[in-house]
Order: structure tokens, then sequence, then C-alpha cells
């Protein structure tokens, strides 16, 4: 399908669109109207309707929409006014267009969500660098090299309609329109995951460094859905950062490192730093190098068969026994290697020489991959997940996740049928993802895929995951002193050598003295807003 938009061929773009389980159409006025539908990006918060459409009159707010205090009485197309002049508020249902700049696109739609929009759609107010047919608002106004994502700030959590972004040549196009007062019909449709007859894809993004309750929760359910015949294929993505993109690269041996301590091999692959601190502790190389040893972890022990239990047992041990506290400790992390079943020497060949390694002005071809996947997704958020293409939107949660997958089957298995759908289900009421991770058994219950006999007791004796007790993988039905291993605190679960927290070493250089360079003089904060400035605004 090719869509030309303000001169742009951008075929890969909408199709990309289009996995992304969202449409837009005009259906009037009939000049506006295409049959193939509006390139735009959908934005990773919010909660579209699952396999459903919106369809209203577009209201154009001729604002950004910073204001909380937001003003209906004015806009686009004119409404009939009071004896005082004032104009009548957006009559209601509507989709709101509001203008792109001065707050982040979450506070736009929060404001749009609190006076009653069903959706928003973003315009964009400049050009990309690549249409060079756009014409731009202000003379000599800079480009855009990047597309705009409609990213999380960190608070969308309470929004629950969907929103959009259309570039700046459509957006000025609708915006017109609605000025010369030409109603204006928009329809948003989202699709859920398609539905496969062999089964159901999913991927996981994310990147080490900080907690994720969702690895931890979602491992038993991963193994019971890919081991129980049922047709499913995992894949989890290290999302990292194009040091190139954002500047970091330089190719000059002598130079110093342009992003510090950020990134790996002279600045293409970056990461932030996860405990905010550049000299001490964990760096954003370091979490580079830890995204790579998952990755080689997945490409020998999980890639073959689409569950990778140990890849799934090492992430859940060093998530739980190492975190930040003792991220670059090498007992921890070969207690992960032993824990998990994994083979150091086979990693490390992996991530030394076979995938290129970290060191020097050289590419990793696993690094690679996983930009080229990103591109692909068109993803710029930390953490997503994807089912047979589609985009999970929201808020990711294990509950969440087995939501999506089971909406992928065009026939879903025990464990969706019994924990999820069947309302006559023994498990119907109890704890979705106790229940998911069991195999859809419940108390008291045998389940034909999980073959565990439960109890009464507690969904902790009844779940048939597993767990580390002392850096030891039992299963949670063994009973340790009277408890279960899920009920034993983390601190009698780890022994004294895991109980104490390391000083954090300072990063120095060859000479002794800590490096300085521009991003050490930004800081932290200051890298972050320049990776994702792009992103929320």
């Amino acid at each position: 399908m090719e869509v030309v938009s303000g001169g742009i061929s951008s075929t890969s773009q909408f199709q990309g669109q289009e996995a992304l389980g969202s449409q837009l159409f005009v259906h009037t006025p009939p000049i506006l109207s295409r049959q193939e539908g509006y390139d735009h990006r959908l934005a990773l918060f919010g909660v579209p309707p699952t396999n459903g459409s919106i369809t209203e009159n577009l209201i154009y707010a001729d604002s950004t929409l910073c204001d909380p205090n937001v003003d209906t009485t004015i806009g686009y197309p004119v409404r009939e006014s009071d004896d005082g002049g004032l104009m009548a508020p957006w009559p209601t249902p509507f989709i709101l267009l509001v203008d792109r700049g001065e707050c982040t696109f979450v506070t736009k739609v929060r404001h749009a969500q609190r006076v009653g929009a069903s959706a928003v759609v973003i315009a964009d107010n400049r050009c990309l660098c690549s249409d060079a047919q756009c014409i731009p608002d202000v003379a000599g106004q800079v480009c855009e090299i990047r597309e705009p994502i409609l990213a999380d700030d960190g608070s969308g959590s309470d929004i629950i309609i969907p929103s959009v972004l259309i570039f700046k040549p459509d957006g000025d196009a609708l915006k017109a329109k609605l000025r010369n007062n030409v109603p204006v019909l928009l329809e948003l449709r989202f699709a859920a995951p398609n539905t496969l007859v062999d089964g159901v894809s999913y991927e996981l993004w994310y990147t080490p460094g900080s907690p994720n309750p969702l690895l931890q929760e979602f491992r038993d359910i991963a193994v019971v859905l890919g081991r129980n015949n049922n047709n499913v294929t995992f894949t989890p993505f290290h999302y990292i950062y194009d040091g190139i993109l954002a500047g970091c690269y330089s190719n000059d041996p002598s130079a110093e490192g342009l992003c510090y301590n950020l990134c790996t091999n002279a600045g293409r692959y970056c990461a932030t730093d996860p405990d905010n601190e550049l000299d001490v502790g964990v760096s954003g190389g370091d979490v580079v190098q830890e995204s790579l040893r998952r990755m080689c972890i997945w490409e020998l022990y999980g890639k073959d068969d689409g569950i990778g239990e140990p890849w799934w047992d090492y992430v859940q041990y060093f998530e739980s026994y190492c975190g930040l506290d003792r991220f670059k400790d090498d007992d921890c992390l070969s207690d992960a290697y032993k824990q998990s079943g994994v083979d150091p020497a086979r990693i490390q060949q992996c991530m030394k020489v076979d995938s290129g390694g970290l060191e020097g002005d050289t590419t990793n071809s696993l690094m690679e991959q996983s930009l080229e996947a990103q591109r692909r997704r068109g993803l710029q958020e930390v953490q997503a997940a994807f089912v047979n293409g589609a985009l999970v939107p929201g808020a990711l949660s294990a509950e969440g996740l087995l939501w999506a997958v089971c909406a992928g089957f065009a026939a879903p298995p025990l464990v969706c049928n019994s924990c999820l759908y069947n309302m006559e289900s023994d498990c119907f009421e109890e704890d979705v993802v106790s229940c998911a991770a069991a195999g859809g058994n419940c108390p008291g219950i045998i389940s034909d895929e999980s073959g565990v006999q439960g109890n009464n007791n507690s969904a902790a004796a009844w779940n048939s995951s597993s767990s580390f007790l002392n850096g030891t993988k039992v299963d949670n039905a063994t009973v340790v002193e009277g408890k279960t291993a899920a009920e034993i605190p983390e601190s009698e679960a780890k022994n004294d050598a895991t109980a104490v927290t390391p000083k954090k070493e300072a990063k120095q250089s060859s000479g002794g003295s800590v490096r300085t360079g521009w991003a050490h003089s930004l800081g932290f904060l200051g890298f972050v807003a320049l990776l994702l400035w792009p992103l929320t605004i």
C-alpha cells in the first residue's frame, strides 16, 4: 500500500501503523477522504477500544490545550452564540483536534478527556526534514529529523481515551476546513491482535536496571503458554538507545566519550544511568552490557523453542538477588548462571566474539538487530509489548499481557478459558496471575494442562511455578519451616552475602581522575531530556 502524505512516500511507516492496530479515516468532506486512510502515530498511553472504532465530528480547539482551564466556547467550526456573544460549548460527543507544543502529549489528552472528548488528534506543528513539500509556519523554522512519538511522560496512567498524532500537512488541511466551518467527520479504528490459526506470537520490550514486576510475575505464565501445545512463541527485546542518532558516537579513539559512560562501542549503543549517578554505581554502559548478556542467553537458550525457560530463570534470579546493588557483582552473576543452567563460557563467547563485542569502534550484530527491530516497530518506549504484531496499549501488567495474548488465539487454550473467560469455572474469581501460572489450575482442581493438584490453603500452595530460596531454585509448593517458598520474606530468603550491599565504586579513567565530558556536565537528567524530548512534547 502506497500512502503519500505531504509529498512523502510513507509506505513502510503506514504499514507499521496498521500493525500497531489503528487506522484513521476522514469521511466528510469528500475532498479530504482517502480510501487508504491517513498516516498517523498512535500514542503509547491511553486505552483504545479493542476491535472497535470511534466515529465523531472533529472539533478544532484552536489551542495547545496546555491550560487546565479549557475554554470550550472557542474553536471551530463556529457554533451559535448567546446574547452576550459567547459561543456554545463543544457539542458532545466529539473528537478533539489540538496543536502540538508547549506541554506534554499526556497533559493535552488529560485536559481533553476532562472536557468530554472521545479521542484526541494532535496536529504536528513542525515539518519533517524528509518532507520537502511541507510548508513551515514560520520562515526558517528548523525541521524535525525524527518523527515525534507520543510517549507517556510518566503520569499517563489515568488516561482512558485514545490519541494519535498526524503530520503537519494533514493537520493543516483539517484545520483549514474547520476554520472555514466545514464539518469534518473522522473515524479512528482499532483492531484486536490478529487471530492466527497457527497460534500466537508475542514480544516483550524492556531494559535491565529498573524494577520490573512484570518479569517476575509473567515467567511462569510464559512457560505454561509455551509448554502445553498452544503454539505460542515468545521473544524478548532489550531496549537500547541508538547512540549515533543521539549524537554520542565518535570515531576518534583519542576523543573523550561524548556521552561519558552511558554508551559502548565508541558511543554506538547507549542506555540511561539507572541510579542517576554518573560517577558511581551502575552506568548506562553497564546496562548495555547486561542487555547483551541477556540477548546472548536468549540466542543460545530460548530462540529455538520460543519459550526460553533458562532465560526466564536467569532474569528472575538476577532481578531478585542482584538488582542494582549487585548489578556488577561477579559472584551474583555466577549464581544466576548456575541457577538457570546457563554455561558462562558460551555466553562470553557470544558477547565478546560471535556478536562483535562492546569494545572500540565496532558494530555488534545483536545490538544492531535490536535497533533495527525498534525502527521496524516505530518504538521509542522503554517498556512495551506486542501480540501478533499489535501494540498492547496502556501500562503493562502480567494480567493485562495475558489478556492480550489470549485475545490473539482463534481458539483460546484452557488457561485463557479457565482464568479469564469461563464465568462458570472454579478459577474465574481467583487471582488471574496465580491461576494462569498454574496452567488454569484452581484450588482443589486438577488441570489437564499443568497436571498439578492444588489445595485450599493459599495461592502459593497450588501455584506450580518456580522460585528461588537461598539462591536455590525450588518449587513454590515446597514448604520450609511451615512456610511456602513464596511466603518467605526476602530478608530470610537471602544469604548473608546477598544481604550485604557493596559500596559503589567510583568510575575513573586510567589517569585516576574522574572523567568529564559534556554528558557528565549536563548530568543524567539532561541526557534523558535530550533523548526523550521529541517523545513527550
